[in-house]
């Protein structure tokens, strides 16, 4: 006679994501190893995902590379969407709305910024572009060379841009995307200050009143070594500290989670930059180590980085896109679970495959 079958209670099953580290081992019901097309609830219990929903009317013959939510100064929000062959900023009839201007956008890959009421383009081996409602136009310097490396990002009042050899950035005069000589402009030579071997510059971001310029085996932390009313006076730049061994795959990868921490990818998986205010050093932690090997696998496996994407989804965490995958990094609170003093904890991860979507964005106010 065979036994009698018991019941067990099971207490959030799948509450922590998924541990395909540990999948040929007993796991607790909270883990999963498979958790496709879902998502952690608000409850904390895994549900399907949200469904989409058009927002173009008319759509495009390419697929949009590129999506920025441009933030003007009296509070108005414009959505710029990117493709190969144009520029839009109205996303239910792109095509018919094109203000890509006289610029060359046979590239639609372009990383937005905004700066000084403008939205400023980057990308590699061009110009930098500039819209301040009309259309987009290049740049014209009326000082200097503007640089067309395609990484940089807009903080502290200027443009810091890297140049075409992936070595110098260099800095716009205060508020002005012309002025690249003047007396408020400069640059800042990469390769005196690698210390593993040279590198690249891969991403650029202002963070918590300082700079923070990733290689693809670095993190360089530059200060102000006076204090300024504008956050850095490049003048005063200094090394505060250097991370080698990690390093950013790509800048489209680059999250600011508030003025609390920021989330990119590395080649090690979805990384940590954290502080600790009180040992004046600025550790890295992995939000990705049970989902390593699969993590890692697809960011190694990208031939173009610019295909990493990354969105944050206020109160809702943060996405990453990868290839034919989507990995959520959410929890029912927050992007990160948070660990003891405010350091951050292990992300939740789950996978959404075959979503369609080939670029991220999302409106601040959502």
């Amino acid at each position: 006679m065979p036994a009698q079958g018991q019941l067990f209670d099971l207490v959030a099953p799948g509450s922590r994501g998924l541990w395909t580290e540990a999948d040929q081992r007993i796991l607790s019901p909270i883990y999963c190893t498979k958790a496709t097309n879902l998502r952690l609830s608000n409850s904390g219990a895994l549900t399907l995902r949200n469904g989409y929903d058009d927002q173009t009317t008319t759509e495009l013959s390419a697929d949009v590379k590129s999506l920025h939510e441009y933030r003007k100064a009296n509070g108005d929000v414009e959505m710029i969407l990117a493709w190969d062959g144009g520029i839009s900023n109205n996303i239910d009839s792109p095509a018919a709305n094109d203000i890509s201007g006289s610029v060359s956008d046979g590239d639609g890959a372009w990383f937005f910024q905004n700066f000084n009421d403008k939205c400023i383009g980057l990308q590699d081996g061009e110009t930098p572009i500039v819209y301040s409602g009309s259309t987009f136009a290049t740049i014209v310097a009326a000082s200097g060379t503007a640089p067309s490396g395609g990484v940089g990002c807009a903080a502290y009042g200027r443009l810091w841009v890297v140049n075409t050899d992936g070595q110098t950035i260099q800095y716009s005069g205060l508020l002005d995307e012309t002025d690249w000589g003047g007396t408020g402009a400069g640059q800042i030579a990469m390769n005196n200050i690698w210390t593993d071997g040279q590198d690249t510059v891969q991403a650029i971001r202002g963070f918590n009143g300082a700079l923070v310029v990733w290689g693809k085996r670095h993190v360089v932390f530059f200060a102000d070594a006076q204090g300024t009313e504008i956050g850095v006076n490049p003048n005063n730049l200094f090394v505060q500290d250097i991370i080698a061994g990690t390093g950013c795959a790509s800048q489209n990868s680059v999250q600011l989670i508030g003025e609390a921490d920021i989330l990119f990818a590395s080649s090690r998986g979805i990384q940590s930059l954290g502080r600790l205010i009180q040992e004046r050093s600025n550790p890295i932690e992995t939000l990705t180590a049970k989902v390593e090997a699969e993590i890692v696998d697809h960011i190694q496996s990208v031939t173009a980085t610019d295909n990493i994407r990354s969105v944050i989804l206020q109160s809702k965490g943060c996405t990453y896109q990868l290839p034919d995958e989507q990995h959520d990094l959410g929890t029912r609170d927050s992007p990160l679970v948070p660990g003891r003093r405010g350091q951050p904890g292990a992300a939740c991860p789950c996978v959404q495959v075959g979503l369609g979507p080939v670029q991220l964005g999302s409106p601040r106010q959502r």
